[in-house]
């Protein structure tokens, strides 16, 4: 039996998969490295524990926001060893579930367009080279945060057409000043950003909002994708509900500067699931 955890800051999915492939899973809270503390971890593999009955497992693969650092890594490893017992333990961070479930064992370039955004190349087994991506203050291009920031932006300047800012005003009532309070001030700031996305969904067709969100998606390619060393000579995949939503735009944006967009999923794990099938079982 395999056990495999993709948390995230909303929440932590989790898959065990049994020796004669069938698959169970639970969806816990979220965790992130980061900005959690490991008391929300444990309660989160003490919920999933009462979802799944676990027997002793031959693997535990934990994938999950912010498990970068060697700090973050060991608060995990121990977590798991304290609740979970199995033989192995595989610890990794968010962007090597995306490029596993995205590629497998092929090369190519694997990215994270959700909330805030990541890419690196993958060789099939390692992640060789990664442009950071800054967070939501200074990067974090083609992400849920930066097309926020860009339709505030717009609204506040006085930019948005007629229209849109009738329905903007309809939908929200926000003052400059909660704006910045809640952008400054608040730790869920990226979050708050990003969910004035969904406004721009609802309204995708219009012709300013399709332009905005292309030309977003064109500075990605642009300033990120670009710079991966033959990076048109690999595909370009994509987890992550930004990409997933606006798939039609990003594979468009990329198709444009010269790029090949293959995948676009919302989520990894069910792509983590099966390399964990051929890999593991």
């Amino acid at each position: 039996m395999i056990l495999i955890a993709d948390a995230g800051g909303t929440s932590v999915k989790w898959r065990m998969i049994s020796a004669n492939g069938e698959v169970l899973q639970a969806v816990t809270e979220g965790y992130n490295a980061y900005a959690h503390k490991v008391d929300k971890l444990r309660s989160s593999i003490q919920h999933m524990q009462t979802l799944l009955s676990l027997p002793h497992l031959k693997k535990v693969c934990f994938y999950g926001a912010g498990v970068s650092s060697d700090l973050n890594t060991l608060l995990v490893h121990t977590e798991l060893e304290k609740l979970v017992g199995a033989d192995d333990y595989e610890i990794g961070h968010d962007l090597m579930a995306a490029a596993r479930s995205l590629l497998g064992a092929e090369p190519g370039i694997a990215c994270i367009l959700g909330t805030g955004s990541n890419s690196c190349y993958y060789d099939g087994e390692n992640i060789l080279e990664n442009l950071p991506s800054l967070g939501y203050m200074i990067g974090d291009e083609g992400s849920g945060n930066a097309l926020g920031k860009k339709l505030l932006r717009a609204y506040f300047r006085s930019n948005l057409p007629e229209d849109l800012k009738v329905k903007f005003e309809k939908r929200f009532h926000i003052t400059r000043d909660e704006l910045l309070k809640r952008v400054y001030s608040d730790l869920a700031g990226p979050g708050f950003l990003a969910g004035f996305t969904k406004f721009l969904f609802h309204h995708m067709k219009h012709p300013y909002v399709y332009q905005l969100i292309y030309e977003e998606f064109s500075m990605f390619f642009a300033e990120i994708i670009a710079k991966y060393p033959k990076s048109r000579e690999h595909t370009v995949n994509f987890c992550g509900g930004i990409a997933f939503y606006y798939a039609n735009i990003l594979r468009q944006a990329g198709t444009d500067q010269g790029f090949v967009v293959r995948t676009i999923v919302e989520d990894p794990i069910a792509g983590l699931t099966l390399y964990h099938q051929n890999k593991d079982l």
